[in-house]
C-alpha cells in the first residue's frame, strides 16, 4: 500500500527544494517523464508532476480562480457532485503515477487550497508545509511577475492559512532553516516521512542540492504596508507556536481572507489575536529582539472599523 504525502506552501517558498529532498529520502514523485522541466526562474527543477499540476490548474479554473487569484471556497466545497470528473482524473493519476510505490509524494503550491479535494477520496498520510519569510517571497514575485508587495503578502497569507488548516498531520518547514541548518532540517524531514536517516552518499547528493546561492532575495527588516507586516508576524508564529495557540488566529484569518476586502476590515481582531499569541511567543523563550519585532509588526497594523 502506498504511503502518500503532499508538499504545499506559497509559491517561491522552497517547495521545489523540499520536493527534491523528499525524493532523495526515498519518496517517489512520479515517473521522470511526467516531472515538470526546469525553467530559468527555477533552474534546479520543480520536482512537480505535470499531471497533478494540470489537474490543479483545471480544478482552480472550475472553482473560479487561478494560482494568483485563488477562489473563495465555502466549507464542504470538496464534496460537490459536479467535481466527479476531477476525482476520476485524480484517481487515475494515483493509479498510474503512484500506484504500487511504498512511499510517494506530490508537490504543488496550489495544493494549499486543494488538499481537501484529495482528502475527500484518498488518504494523505502527512503534509509538508514549506514557508518562507514573506518579504523574500514578495521580492521574488515582484522580480518574476511584477507583483507589488501588498498583493504578494495577501496571497502569502491566503496560501499559508489555507495550507495550515487543511491537514492536522502537518510538518511546517522553513526554507531558511533548510538552507542555514540543513542537517537539522533533514533529520526532521526523515522522521516525519518515517524513513531512515540518509546515508553518506545521499547526504552528499543533498549537499549539492542545498545551494544558498539560489536564495536570490533577502528579507526586508523594515517593510512598509499593513499586509506584509501582518504576514511577517504570522510567519514567526507559525514557526514557533503549537497548534492550539495558532488555531484561533488561523480561523480568524481564514474568515477574513475568504471574502475580498475583509482582511482590512478585520485588522482589530487579527491584531489582538497576534498580540495574545505573542505572549506565548515570549514565554517560548525566543530572543527579545524577536519578541519586539513580532509586536512591532502587529502594532503596525492599523485598525479600520
Amino acid at each position: 500500500m502506498t504511503k502518500l504525502f503532499s508538499i504545499i506552501g506559497m509559491h517561491r517558498s522552497g517547495t521545489s527544494l523540499v520536493g527534491r529532498l523528499t525524493n532523495l529520502l526515498g519518496a517517489d514523485l512520479g515517473p521522470e517523464e511526467e516531472l515538470m522541466a526546469p525553467k530559468p526562474d527555477n533552474p534546479a527543477g520543480f520536482w512537480e508532476n505535470r499531471k497533478v499540476s494540470a489537474l490543479h490548474d483545471d480544478l482552480l479554473a472550475r472553482l473560479g480562480g487561478r494560482w494568483d487569484r485563488p477562489p473563495f471556497l465555502e466549507d464542504g466545497w470538496e464534496s460537490a457532485a459536479d467535481l466527479e470528473e476531477f476525482r476520476l482524473r485524480a484517481r487515475a493519476i494515483l493509479d498510474s503515477s503512484y500506484g504500487g510505490r511504498g512511499l510517494a509524494a506530490w508537490k504543488d503550491p496550489r495544493g494549499s487550497f486543494l488538499l481537501p479535494f484529495w482528502q475527500n477520496f484518498c488518504t494523505i498520510d502527512g503534509t509538508l508545509m514549506v514557508v518562507r519569510e514573506p518579504t523574500e517571497v514578495a521580492a521574488s514575485l515582484g522580480s518574476r511577475s511584477g507583483m507589488d508587495s501588498e498583493t504578494a503578502a495577501e496571497l502569502w497569507l491566503r496560501y499559508v492559512v489555507a495550507g495550515w488548516r487543511a491537514d492536522r498531520r502537518r510538518m511546517v518547514l522553513s526554507y531558511g532553516d533548510v538552507l542555514e541548518r540543513p542537517d537539522e532540517s533533514l533529520t526532521r524531514l526523515a522522521r516525519f516521512l518515517g524513513v531512515p536517516m540518509p546515508t553518506d552518499d545521499v547526504r552528499s547528493q543533498m549537499d549539492a542540492v542545498i545551494d544558498p546561492k539560489l536564495r536570490h532575495h533577502q528579507a526586508d527588516p523594515k517593510p512598509d504596508g499593513q499586509k506584509i507586516r501582518l504576514a511577517r508576524a504570522i510567519f514567526r508564529l507559525v514557526l514557533t507556536q503549537p497548534a492550539e495557540v495558532l488555531a484561533p488566529l488561523m480561523d480568524c484569518l481564514h474568515d477574513r481572507t475568504q471574502v475580498a476586502g475583509h482582511l482590512e476590515k478585520g485588522m482589530h481582531e487579527t491584531r489582538s489575536l497576534i498580540l495574545r499569541s505573542g505572549l506565548t511567543f515570549a514565554e517560548a523563550k525566543q530572543s527579545t529582539e524577536g519578541e519586539h519585532e513580532l509586536c512591532d509588526d502587529a502594532g503596525a497594523v492599523r485598525i479600520e472599523e
